[in-house]
């Protein structure tokens, strides 16, 4: 998709129903998974409360904004994005007796990766590459994955076009196509010498939001878009082969991927009906979400695309001819 350029094509040519109905799925799935049995609301249910509810206050909080402009404390705790969140969960989670105290090892302070142990255990060079009828049974599975991806390709279009417009000292180019690439060339190295699905994403919704959020108060916050998300990955790759900040944040890993995931909930569900400026769209994209979100089966992004696209054309609320004419009349003019 990157190679040939289809991808940026893909997001543009989609209906905003149909991006609206990927987007809704996420929190429903998202909310399902905590809320589930099995799942982390039931195991730290006041931590994860507690950190989710500062980190959306101190993302969408209108009150919370105002009052940050003359209190340097909250003005501290927003500048910081997840941190504080993090820390109040585990605070809360210590208290109620969810969460067991952190150590903190003081013997070794960077520990690199065992790269021979990872090369044999998990490498193609370790234990072969797989057989073709193992690519062509994971079809379906990789579908489901790319649906998600263009999900947070969509999600992060929105936030960059966000801070861009907020302001006009640097030049920010997003492009599908190219996002696409990078993801696919790093997806395969990591396939190749260390599969790791979880970090296989295009989009880190939290850290993007915090940075792009930061960005949009003025180059005395952020002189960069692009320095503000690099010195943000800086940061954490450091600080996951430093041992003391690893063994101290260990006990909350748990909650802290639940926080992430429920965050995003929040963005995908703001940015989805953002993407349904009609009657006809919220309809379109809310049955869209329901069938992606419910059907467990590996064929879910399938029926979802079938159902989004199905009822756009059903409805005669999409022309792709019709889209393309409008394109070419603007690049006209």
């Amino acid at each position: 998709m990157g190679i040939t350029k289809l991808a940026d094509k893909f997001v543009h040519a989609v209906p905003d129903s149909v991006k609206g109905g990927i987007l809704l799925a996420a929190p429903v799935t998202v909310m399902a998974g905590q809320l589930g049995e099995g799942g982390n609301m039931h195991k730290y249910p006041l931590a994860i409360v507690a950190g989710v509810g500062l980190l959306i206050l101190i993302s969408f909080s209108d009150k919370y904004q105002e009052k940050r402009k003359t209190n340097k404390f909250l003005d501290l705790v927003a500048r910081y994005g997840n941190l504080f969140p993090y820390l109040l969960a585990m605070i809360v989670g210590l208290l109620v007796g969810e969460l067991d105290a952190p150590g903190l090892e003081i013997g070794t302070f960077i520990r690199l990766p065992h790269f021979r142990e990872v090369i044999d255990q998990v490498s193609i060079f370790g234990v072969g590459i797989p057989p073709v009828s193992m690519f062509v049974k994971a079809l379906p599975l990789a579908l489901v994955c790319y649906l998600i991806a263009f999900g947070d390709f969509v999600t992060t279009e929105t936030l960059v076009t966000e801070a861009r417009q907020a302001r006009d000292d640097e030049y920010i180019d997003f492009n599908s196509s190219r996002s696409n690439l990078v993801s696919g060339l790093r997806n395969l190295i990591l396939s190749i010498i260390a599969p790791f699905p979880p970090l296989s994403g295009p989009l880190w919704v939290g850290m993007t939001v915090s940075v792009s959020m930061r960005y949009r108060e003025g180059k005395k916050a952020m002189k960069s878009l692009l320095g503000g998300m690099s010195s943000f990955r800086l940061a954490t790759f450091l600080s996951v082969m430093i041992v003391p900040v690893v063994s101290f944040f260990r006990p909350i890993f748990g909650v802290g991927s639940s926080i992430t995931l429920m965050f995003q909930a929040f963005v995908c569900a703001r940015i989805g009906m953002d993407y349904c400026k009609s009657d006809r769209d919220k309809m379109i994209a809310g049955v869209m979400a329901a069938v992606l979100a419910t059907q467990g089966s590996a064929w879910a992004s399938a029926w979802a695309l079938a159902v989004g696209f199905g009822l756009n054309i059903f409805l005669s609320n999409w022309n792709p001819f019709e889209k393309k004419a409008e394109q070419k009349e603007n690049s006209k003019s």
